[in-house]
């Protein structure tokens, strides 16, 4: 994912979040669709600062990944992201899109 930036090329922080808290999907679907997700962001993201899910022994299936994307992909993520909602029967994935800010310690 760590791909080589022009320094002036705009980079933002975004959280994509996904689920199967209605049980729309089979272990076996869940797990493609994660695939085909983090697969996305592995290949629109420059870096990725986290990703997690939800424990093994909770009612619901939930994924929640932050990573860095360039501000001139968010609209292919967003309509990729579509796409793959689409394809597994959801009714939407969260994207947050936000800006990093820095709180520098005081000393």
């Amino acid at each position: 994912m760590k791909k080589v930036l022009d320094p002036n090329e705009p980079v933002i922080t975004v959280v994509v979040q996904w689920g199967n808290t209605d049980d729309k999907l089979s272990q076996r679907a869940w797990h493609h669709f994660c695939g085909e997700v983090t697969d996305l962001l592995q290949l629109i993201g420059v870096d990725q600062h986290f990703l997690g899910y939800s424990q093994p022994n909770e009612w619901w299936q939930n994924a929640c990944a932050v990573i860095n994307v360039r501000v001139h992909d968010i609209s292919e993520l967003r309509h990729k992201l579509a796409l793959i909602a689409t394809a597994y029967k959801q009714d939407s994935i969260a994207l947050t899109i936000g800006r990093t800010e820095f709180v520098e310690a005081t000393l």
